[in-house]
């Protein structure tokens, strides 16, 4: 699989859509409003692919439904990564009863319909799910979707297992899966300063004429640390890597080469992010960042995105994938980047 491909997991009914979310997101969502947005109409023929997934928390109160400020960036989402359709789940454990009741949650399947109405999305159902039970708000058909709703089984359900064969996990909630992201400890990455400040001082003496030979020698001996990964590299090695990444065009090539799939980098990317220290570690947790947004994780890239700029504000790289991710961008549409479009 290159980075560009995806799983496929075919979805048949509104109960495999909700058990599949945490597997679209990387974490089971709690007391959030989750858009799915498709490619087709209900009208298309034949199954319809997932272009986007957006998530946001809930409201405390959802008596008097949702508000515009709410769902106007999730419509630009949604319009922007080419959606004709959109299914909306509410997952929310506050739900006490029918949500169809007249003091349900009728008023946020409204406040949708307009919205959605305003883009030319169509809604094809809105959901309301707690851990144990689902309903559709638009069904009122007792033997489809009874008062007590339809009995969810998530840890045994078949779209779940699809999911979890395809390789995908979804971790306990939005914390953790930022928790993946964290590395060492402060103190333990300090400790590399020393070496860091010594390979950036070796590296000022290379001479101008001789930087671009210095620069290809560097993104052979990347490529070949990538290749022998799980084995890290000793730390005086992980101090010229972190030096020779600071330097925007090894950077790229490393960028160009996830971008043709070569998916050995993100495991380098990961071990280098997680042991360097500001700022050595923004230009390889941005590679990961992209290597996952490339793969069809864009919650993960989008918070590997933001650590990046926490790191080195104003990183351009990041400020892109920032953008792709905000934006819904199908990185399946996006063509692989090339020489002339990096500069």
């Amino acid at each position: 699989m290159t980075s560009c491909e995806l799983p496929r997991i075919q979805i048949g009914d509104p109960g495999e859509l909700i058990d599949t979310l945490p597997y679209l997101l990387g974490f089971h969502p709690s007391e959030s409003l989750v858009l799915v947005g498709f490619a087709g109409s209900a009208a298309s023929p034949g199954p319809q692919r997932v272009q986007v997934t957006v998530r946001l928390d809930l409201p405390p109160d959802l008596s008097d439904g949702l508000d515009d400020e709410l769902l106007e960036p999730l419509g630009d989402v949604l319009a922007q990564a080419g959606c004709r359709a959109v299914a909306v789940v509410l997952m929310t454990d506050s739900v006490t009863g029918d949500p169809r009741a007249p003091d349900g949650l009728l008023g946020c399947r409204e406040a949708l319909a307009v919205a959605m109405a305003e883009l030319d999305i169509e809604v094809l159902d809105v959901l309301v799910a707690t851990d144990q039970r689902w309903w559709s708000l638009w069904c009122e058909q007792p033997d489809c979707c009874p008062a007590g709703g339809n009995r969810r089984s998530p840890r045994s359900s078949e779209a779940a297992a699809r999911a979890a064969f395809a390789g995908l996990a979804a971790l306990p909630d939005r914390d953790a899966l930022e928790a993946t992201l964290a590395g060492r400890d402060p103190g333990r990455r300090s400790a590399l300063v020393p070496l860091l400040l010594a390979a950036a001082r070796s590296r000022d003496t290379v001479a101008p004429a001789r930087l671009a030979d210095r620069r290809s020698a560097e993104v052979a001996a990347l490529l070949v640390a990538a290749e022998r990964m799980p084995a890290a590299p000793g730390d005086e090695q992980l101090a010229g890597h972190a030096v020779a990444l600071a330097d925007p065009r090894v950077r790229d090539a490393l960028w160009l080469a996830i971008d043709d799939g070569d998916e050995r980098l993100a495991s380098l990317m990961a071990e280098l992010h997680g042991r360097l220290p500001a700022p050595y570690d923004a230009a390889p947790l941005f590679l990961l960042g992209w290597s996952h947004w490339r793969a069809g994780n864009a919650t993960l890239a989008g918070m590997a995105a933001e650590r990046v700029l926490r790191s080195q504000p104003g990183y351009s790289a990041a400020l892109l994938l920032v953008t792709a991710t905000r934006r819904g961008l199908d990185p399946r549409a996006v063509p692989a980047l090339s020489q002339g479009r990096l500069g």
